[in-house]
């Protein structure tokens, strides 16, 4: 998914603190779910719902309420304030926007036209992507010191003709344009 817009994304992380300061005020645990409702004149109506004791054992055991016959869009757990899912942040976003209406207009939008993903594994993707790169950060330094090395005997050399002897001096799996987009050459480096 594309990055949402600099002002969007001001907004969001406005929300996100907004969702911080709100959350120690609640009692918790807690289920919410966003509803989209349609209503008498073709349109459709949004509600949000929180909800903890036998809802939020329901939830767990996957029986969520319906309002109005409708299942919710999307739902999400909220076990403490610092324990809560992306389905969650997501809901307690737009419920924020909706009491800011008149600021958020474009936000309440840009969250109802990308909810968060439902796949299992799409909450965490952004810290099993810090957790990996913080992994290879080694791997790509040791990398970049190669690639010093071998600017400091060939300068004339490419970053692809660099990339290239990388990867066979040191054996690696990996691509040549892989390792080229991770070494760069720096002219203050040669001091």
């Amino acid at each position: 998914m594309a990055s949402p817009p600099p002002a969007i994304k001001r907004a969001l992380a406005e929300l996100d603190a907004g969702v911080d300061a709100m959350l120690p005020k609640w009692k918790l645990p807690g289920w919410i779910a966003l509803y989209r409702l349609p209503n008498l004149h073709g349109g459709e109506a949004r509600r949000t719902l929180f909800r903890r004791g036998r809802y939020l054992e329901l939830a767990r055991r996957g029986i969520v309420p319906r309002m109005e016959g409708i299942k919710p869009t999307v739902s999400g757990f909220i076990n403490s304030v610092d324990d809560f899912d992306v389905s969650a942040r997501h809901v307690l976003r737009y419920r924020l926007a909706v009491q800011h209406r008149h600021a958020n207009k474009p936000v309440l939008d840009y969250l109802l036209a990308h909810p968060p993903s439902t796949h299992p594994g799409a909450g965490n993707l952004s810290i099993v992507t810090a957790n990996r790169d913080a992994v290879r950060q080694a791997a790509w330094a040791r990398w970049q010191a190669e690639a010093d090395l071998l600017w400091k005997q060939y300068p004339s050399l490419s970053a692809s003709a660099v990339a290239g002897r990388i990867k066979t001096r040191l054996k690696l799996k990996e691509a040549v344009g892989t390792i080229r987009k991770r070494i760069k050459k720096q002219s203050w480096r040669d001091a």
